[in-house]
């Protein structure tokens, strides 16, 4: 997992009345996912392979997907101002819109525009 500071905001993937998945990138230029709680009680931070994350953009594979191919054991997870560590499997099919791909979303959540993160 990469820090969580120097982060740079690209875009709202997902947004229906509030973030559900926000973009960022490392200074490096590697994707950074901020994925909302199915509770909608916190955001999950993910660091997703690049081919993941364009498969998930693709229709390929759902947000849970996504979530289960991402490797590590850690992810951490950010409540307002405070982020904690968790067991992966803690948010296995935990994620709003987790059972659905980008591209069963309706075109009023997702984002048109999608920025180049590398």
């Amino acid at each position: 997992m990469v820090p969580l500071i120097n982060l740079q905001y690209l875009t709202d993937l997902v947004n229906c009345e509030g973030r559900i998945v926000g973009l960022y990138r490392t200074p490096e230029g590697e994707p950074i996912l901020e994925i909302l709680t199915a509770d909608r009680n916190g955001y999950i931070i993910l660091d997703p392979p690049e081919t993941h994350l364009k498969a998930y953009l693709d229709g390929e594979m759902t947000l849970h997907e996504l979530y289960r191919l991402t490797p590590g054991h850690i992810v951490f997870r950010r409540r307002g101002k405070e982020i904690t560590a968790h067991p992966k499997e803690t948010f296995l099919n935990a994620l709003h819109t987790g059972d659905q791909t980008f591209q069963d979303l309706s075109s009023g959540c997702k984002a048109s525009n999608i920025p180049d993160w590398s």
